[in-house]
């Protein structure tokens, strides 16, 4: 898709991105709890699905008939639904580069003068860009942003990344499969150091509980309970997993 498509297609969804900043915020501008996933969970949740499968058979097959513009088969709808997500993602990742490039300018317009490289020429888009990041909508949706990645317990080191991507990677690595207990420390580490001692703690948790002997009679706790009795659960998100 061109860039310009990208423009028109995703401009009504700029107000309610800060620099690129996480949707952990998404919602602590409400007073109460979402009771009905969103269309955009909804899609994260089927994107989540597709990526499992993914991790695990390394691929999906997919026929195209001959004379059809979509693809046929039973993966064909999550796999449109995927391509939705990576070009909304896309969008995210290239207007939080353009922002990055405006905020090295202390003047508005200075910044507006000198358009990053994938903007040169194309100066109405810029410009758009630049009045969107000193917006009074924009300056409030960042504070907010800002102020519940603080709250973050478990900040990691993946990047835009996603976690089951980083386990696909790992997994391919190191010729044998990576359970959650593992990704979580992968994903939590920088420079052989956890992101924060919450990270470190919830860490050695989890180890502990793989280390303690089971009852005779009774099964040992799998890697996903492990994780969800140490990092908690809510429907539709597993924690250590993105």
């Amino acid at each position: 898709m061109e860039t310009d498509d990208m423009f028109l297609q995703f401009e009504d969804d700029l107000d309610n991105i800060a620099g690129g900043s996480s949707s952990v915020g998404d919602n602590t501008g409400s007073s109460s709890q979402q009771t009905t996933p969103t269309p955009r969970r909804r899609a994260q949740s089927r994107l989540l699905e597709l990526e499992r499968h993914v991790a695990i058979n390394g691929c999906i097959s997919m026929t195209i008939a001959p004379g059809a513009e979509k693809p046929i088969s039973p993966h064909a709808v999550r796999f449109s639904q995927a391509i939705g997500m990576c070009m909304l993602t896309t969008f995210k990742e290239f207007q939080a580069d353009c922002h990055r490039h405006f905020k090295k300018y202390s003047d508005p317009e200075e910044a507006r003068a000198n358009p990053p490289n994938a903007l040169v020429g194309r100066d109405g888009d810029w410009y758009f860009l630049c009045d969107h990041y000193i917006s009074r909508a924009f300056q409030e949706q960042s504070q907010t942003n800002k102020a519940a990645k603080k709250k973050q317990p478990y900040n990691h080191s993946s990047g835009s990344k996603s976690f089951l991507q980083r386990q696909y990677e790992l997994a391919k690595r190191k010729g044998e499969p990576v359970d959650r207990v593992e990704l979580f420390r992968e994903t939590h580490v920088r420079a052989g150091t956890f992101v924060s001692q919450v990270a470190e703690d919830a860490n050695n948790q989890m180890l502990e509980l793989q280390s303690q002997p089971t009852p005779e009679g009774s099964q040992p706790l799998s890697e996903d309970e492990i994780c969800d009795q140490v990092l908690g659960r809510r429907p539709g998100y597993s924690k250590g997993l993105g």
